[in-house]
């Protein structure tokens, strides 16, 4: 397990912490400098950013001692690290700008937003090397110097997503404000293709316990464990939830009706409810068994002679029709 503990980073194996150190023995971030972010790529490099007095370093450890150290200059507030797939490491950073390291070479590459209130929050690179970015406003994905945002328009609920991590079946989870978000492959890829499309998403909210608090300054703020779990955590806990574990009933509740108001007058449901003529104002009170989350359950209705096309009221349990007119 590695630890960046204020300017110090450290190991713990075998029961032991182990400090990693310059090669003149000083703590790595020096007194005036702490970790920030750390990742590790397919080579077994472990990248770390130290930040300190407005100046961001990154260092690239092998077998536990430092073999380069890098300024990151031209990058305005970096604060994020993904590994490439390939060699070298992607750099994010609180604006518009990306950057990736490999071979001694830096290059930046600009999402062409322009908007001073974009703010990254976190990226992860996928099996294809693209790069898939965590703003402020939307989901930014780029690929091969095209990029594309998926945002409210798609049907995204929240537009400032503050993690996300890929899980075993390639499908995307964000943390966002308003739940953790999960969105398939296969959705992913008929957005890219169409960026115009709705987009299905599946939300897990306050009502499945999900807690979203205020965003860690730190990275990674997101992780995937060798059982395919993920782990999601903020300023005051640590959240799990496990893909492979998911249950969906697709049998939908059965809907009973309570009760009926016409012209303001109470009537018991029955299997033949007759009503008087002439009825202006109508309402029927429905409801529908949900042990597992009530408010869950969305409805839609059609009172046929009237309705033309479905209702769709969400979670209101009452269908009305009225015919009465001012005077």
């Amino acid at each position: 397990m590695w630890l960046g503990i204020d300017q110090k980073l450290l190991t713990y194996e075998r029961g032991r912490f182990f400090e990693v150190t310059q090669t003149d023995g000083r703590a790595l971030g020096a007194p005036e400098r702490s970790c920030i972010a750390i990742t590790e790529d397919s080579d077994h490099n472990l990248w770390v950013m130290m930040y300190g007095f407005g100046r961001r370093q990154l260092f690239r450890i092998k077998n536990h001692k430092v073999r380069e150290e890098i300024a990151l200059q031209g990058i305005p507030k970096a604060s994020w690290l993904a590994p490439d797939q390939e060699t070298g490491i992607w750099i994010g950073s609180n604006s518009d700008v990306l950057a990736r390291y490999r071979g001694g070479h830096m290059e930046t590459i600009s999402l062409g937003r322009g908007d001073k209130s974009f703010t990254t929050q976190s990226l992860v690179v996928d099996s294809r090397n693209s790069i898939w970015v965590a703003t402020s406003n939307g989901l930014v994905r780029w690929n091969n110097g095209i990029w594309k945002t998926l945002d409210a328009r798609n049907g995204l609920p929240c537009s400032s997503i503050i993690a996300l991590i890929k899980d075993n079946q390639a499908a995307l989870w964000l943390r966002t404000q308003c739940g953790i978000l999960n969105i398939t492959e296969s959705e992913l890829e008929h957005w890219w293709q169409r960026p115009d499309s709705k987009v299905a998403i599946r939300t897990f909210n306050a009502l499945d316990g999900a807690q979203p608090g205020i965003p860690q300054p730190a990275q990674p703020s997101s992780s995937m464990s060798l059982d395919g779990r993920l782990w999601f955590v903020n300023d005051t806990l640590l959240q799990m939830i496990d893909p492979s574990q998911l249950k969906v009933n697709p049998t939908p509740p059965q809907v009973h009706i309570e009760q009926v108001v016409a012209n303001r007058r109470s009537y018991l449901p029955r299997k033949v409810l007759r009503l008087p003529s002439l009825i202006r104002d109508l309402e029927i009170d429905y409801t529908a068994l949900s042990l597992a989350a009530p408010q869950r359950v969305h409805f839609r209705y059609k009172l046929e002679g009237h309705d033309a096309g479905w209702q769709e009221p969400g979670t209101r349990r009452q269908a009305f029709y009225s015919d009465l007119r001012p005077g």
